[in-house]
């Protein structure tokens, strides 16, 4: 792995004696940048690495901006980075009756004692990328509650090899994966997951 420093003597290149006080100083930069990958002070955009191995957890600064409200565990694999860990940003309420998705601001919604019919709005996205994950996770208050799904026009919600669910199963957690569909202006129901 290429760190970015620059150490003035090499154990590779030296031809004579390092002086010890020049390996003190060059073995803290490497201690420091090192430390350093692992709380955001040093960018990993200059980072290689040819094996498959963890670089470090880091909050702040990834070379690439800010990071808000998240951890990240990066991996290198090549010269590619990965991300493992990232928290996701939720929507959290006991109830709702009506819900319009907003990308900017949440990635997973979830409702843990829904307590009326709760509406799926269309949810258009003008700044969407193809690909763009949501995750509703429900769960009702005991008593079954209806689901309503807005299924045409843009940003509706078009099922793909499943079926919407229409009302909740009492006390059972339910999640809906969906995936936008740039082409098409569509979330699309591609997952339902069904507590038994």
């Amino acid at each position: 792995m290429a760190l970015p420093i620059t150490i003035p003597y090499t154990f590779a290149t030296a031809t004579g004696s390092i002086p010890l006080s020049q390996l003190d100083s060059d073995f803290t930069t490497i201690v420091s940048n090192v430390n350093g990958m692992g709380n955001g002070t040093v960018s990993f955009s200059a980072i290689t690495n040819t094996g498959n191995a963890a670089i470090g957890t880091t909050s702040g600064s990834l070379g690439v901006g800010a990071v808000a409200n998240a951890s990240y565990k990066v991996y290198a694999v090549g010269n590619a980075l990965f991300t493992q860990g990232i928290a996701a940003r939720l929507y959290a309420a006991a109830t709702d009756t009506a819900v319009t998705v907003d990308l900017t601001t949440y990635d997973q919604y979830s409702w843990t004692a829904l307590a009326s019919t709760l509406t799926f709005n269309l949810s258009p996205l003008t700044n969407a990328n193809n690909g763009n994950k949501i995750i509703f996770r429900i769960k009702d208050n005991g008593v079954s509650r209806t689901l309503t799904w807005t299924t045409s026009g843009v940003g509706s919600f078009r099922v793909i090899g499943t079926v919407l669910p229409t009302a909740t199963v009492v006390s059972k957690t339910l999640y809906v994966g969906c995936v936008y569909n740039f082409d098409d202006s569509v979330w699309d129901v591609i997952a339902i997951g069904q507590q038994a």
